[in-house]
């Protein structure tokens, strides 16, 4: 009975591994529906990875990202009630322009102004400026820092007589200074 007992013990321990090493194979070579979701998750993180590095200039508010160029209706859906907004005359095809500013309570931190694609006639994206310290750049340069931490921060930054650009692609960052300080801060399409 003993031998016996050591035979099915040994049955059972080979079964588990022959058992284990097949789910392992399985779930390496992508088999397992377990597999196949982290797989999908790895492959979505590395897309997400290439995207972030081809993505140039950018504003993050609240955790969601506003690019140039980007959809301006559904910009304002995520961004809310705007704070205030202008209209901005433009002779291009007649089309009168729109700015509108948004923040914190009635702050008027960043202001989003918005223009037609001639392309496709949509409401686009078409800069970005930072008008406060309650806001600042991806980077972490906002309204008030020195000349010293924009160039700390973007030592690409190119001075100009009282502002400092940033160029990237067809995008510019410019940096209004006033007094030594950053004034404010303007995502812009450089065409």
């Amino acid at each position: 009975m003993k031998r016996r007992g050591k035979r099915l013990l040994a049955v059972v321990i080979l079964t588990s591994m022959t058992l284990l090493g097949g789910m392992t194979a399985l779930a390496a070579s992508g088999g397992g529906t377990a597999a196949k979701t982290q797989t999908k998750e790895a492959q979505t993180k590395d897309t997400q990875t290439k995207d972030e590095k081809t993505k140039k200039f950018g504003f993050t508010y609240k955790e969601v990202r506003y690019e140039l160029g980007a959809d301006a209706e559904a910009a304002k859906k995520t961004l809310g009630e705007s704070n205030g907004s202008r209209e901005v005359n433009t002779c291009a095809n007649g089309y009168i322009n729109r700015a509108y500013t948004y923040g914190e309570g009635d702050s008027q931190d960043f202001e989003v102004y918005v223009e037609q694609d001639k392309k496709t006639s949509k409401d686009i994206i078409a800069s970005i400026t930072l008008l406060t310290a309650n806001v600042a750049t991806e980077e972490g340069l906002k309204v008030g820092d020195s000349a010293e931490t924009v160039t700390k921060i973007y030592p690409t930054a190119v001075k100009g007589l009282g502002t400092y650009k940033v160029t990237e692609d067809k995008e510019l960052l410019y940096i209004k200074m006033t007094g030594g300080k950053v004034a404010y801060i303007s995502y812009t399409v450089t065409e």
